[in-house]
């Protein structure tokens, strides 16, 4: 019996040793063609049978069209479902990401725009936790801006709608999304929630210095944004709320190259360099996007928006008229 037992364990700790190599092995080979636009690879991998959880370390997402790296990991933590796994399809009872950090850029965002990309298989995740990530995003050549985000994703499966819910607290305002999203069509259907408060206007002189005929001199803006998206076209509506702005005249010109951001900002320009004193103002745009162009609705004027605000402000809150 003692002797059994010995080799049991003895079996069990050779497993142990071996499997993580293996496993680490067989997971950046599978990373360089599970995907038509990026490649997975992880530098180590360890595992703990007790808790049925596996973690890679150090994981890297890099785009197969360019040599760029345009997601990283300290961890991915892995715990496997194992009721659910025996009785029904294998499953992961949550994944935990540990300061993931995600870059967006041009290249990023054409890679999974472009029609040969292929959805990989969606993977039964109960809930994936999001701890400490940040947020790059690419403007302009080489000027990205940095947002930091915690939240998590959930019920990750083949035959429902996932769910998302993230929030991010910075120095430049405090943001929240959430919403649900179909993993498993392509294009992927979505629905968005977004609630941005108290962000500080200066913030935008540097960014719009030699693109705007004004600096701003005091000014927060609240932003209440919601949409829903089907087949790439997405309808909603966004609603900034604009709160004690001051702005001074300087001599650079209107230089945006979108006719419906050159139309909006203009509005919003001549609005406030008009001399209207208003300590907040709050307008409700509706939109709809086709065909990679935003469009406002047809009976939409921003100039009537303006002239409305004051009978019939709009409410400073989400509307739930968009769901999957």
């Amino acid at each position: 019996m003692k002797i059994f037992i010995i080799s049991t364990l003895l079996i069990l700790s050779a497993v142990r040793i071996a499997l993580p190599s293996f496993v680490l092995k067989k997971i950046n080979e599978k990373g360089q063609t599970m995907n038509s636009v990026y490649r997975l690879h992880a530098e180590d991998l360890s595992l703990s049978l007790m808790t049925a959880t596996f973690t890679l370390h150090k994981p890297a997402l890099t785009l197969r069209t360019a040599p760029e790296t345009f997601m990283t990991a300290d961890a991915i933590v892995m715990k496997v479902d194992i009721v659910r796994s025996v009785l029904k399809h294998f499953s992961y009872q949550e994944w935990e990401i540990k300061n993931w950090v995600m870059t967006i850029t041009p290249a990023v965002r054409a890679a999974y725009l472009h029609p040969k990309y292929k959805r990989p298989h969606t993977v039964n995740i109960g809930k994936v936790i999001v701890k400490d990530a940040t947020l790059k995003l690419e403007i302009e050549p080489g000027k990205k801006i940095s947002i930091p985000v915690s939240g998590s994703f959930a019920h990750f499966s083949p035959d429902s709608l996932a769910d998302y819910d993230f929030h991010s607290e910075s120095k430049l305002a405090h943001l929240n999304v959430r919403g649900e999203f179909d993993p498993n069509i392509r294009p992927m259907s979505w629905d968005i929630n977004l609630i941005m408060k108290n962000f500080d206007l200066t913030q935008l002189n540097d960014l719009l210095k030699d693109k705007m005929p004004v600096k701003i001199k005091t000014g927060h803006m609240d932003l209440y944004f919601e949409g829903e998206s089907h087949d790439k076209n997405l309808e909603g509506y966004f609603k900034p709320f604009i709160d004690q702005v001051q702005v001074e005249k300087s001599k650079k010109k209107l230089d945006v190259k979108s006719p419906l951001m050159t139309s909006l900002a203009g509005s919003f320009i001549t609005y406030f360099l008009a001399g209207k004193k208003h300590d907040s103002i709050g307008v409700r745009i509706p939109f709809h996007y086709s065909q990679e162009t935003f469009n406002l609705d047809s009976n939409f004027s921003i100039e009537k928006a303006f002239d409305e605000m004051t009978k019939h402000p709009p409410t400073r809150k989400i509307e739930n008229i968009y769901r999957l």
